[in-house]
């Protein structure tokens, strides 16, 4: 029998597997990737505990649904609000942005947190 996971985005109880969401969306990856791309976790010293190449970085704690639902259309609506930002490599002042964008800085950031706790603790 197959072992029963609750999905993190969710909770709902799972009998088939959990699909792996990557923590950052390709196109920052690969823009990442493109100046060394590594992302590193430190122990409560400041150790550097692992290190993560973020084409691997992936956790295996939310449900299709969630992954290529309401987590997919988070990183959409901020893609091209974080491309600008990347692409003008200019300082970022609170009036630059409209309360939409905002926003969806806002849920984006907040996702992104919550898929790395996730990886890390058992929400």
């Amino acid at each position: 029998m197959a072992q029963r996971m609750s999905c993190a985005g969710c909770r709902r109880v799972m009998a088939i597997p959990l699909t792996r969401e990557h923590i950052f969306p390709v196109w920052l990856r690969n823009r990442v990737q493109s100046t060394g791309g590594l992302f590193y976790r430190f122990d409560e010293n400041g150790a550097i505990a692992r290190q993560h190449d973020l084409d691997a970085y992936k956790v295996k704690r939310f449900c299709g649904e969630c992954n290529n639902g309401w987590m997919e259309r988070i990183d959409i609506d901020a893609e091209p609000i974080l491309k600008q930002l990347l692409d003008d490599q200019t300082v970022l002042i609170a009036t630059s942005l409209s309360q939409d964008e905002k926003l969806k800085l806002a849920r984006w950031a907040a996702k992104t947190s919550y898929v790395i706790l996730a990886m890390e603790t058992d929400l």
